[in-house]
């Protein structure tokens, strides 16, 4: 299914250099998600986490394929 998103000109014309520019230097473009990264800080992992709540229904790792896709079909 395709989808249309309507967007003038200008921001059409600019999406479009986008994209030939990553075709056009492709590896340069993988390479730049490829740079080093030092990670999260400790506050920032922190931060993160702090939204997280425990369900109170542990899951062993073992079962985690089963609890998300449902018993495996055979």
């Amino acid at each position: 299914m395709a989808t249309s998103v309507k967007m003038d000109e200008r921001t059409k014309d600019r999406l479009e250099r986008l994209v030939d520019t990553a075709y056009e230097f492709r590896s340069d473009f993988i390479d730049s998600f490829r740079e080093e990264w030092d990670g999260l800080t400790d506050e920032e992992i922190e931060r993160f986490l702090s939204g997280t709540v425990a369900s109170g229904n542990p899951v062993d790792e073992e079962e985690i394929d089963e609890v998300l896709y449902g018993p495996e079909i055979e």
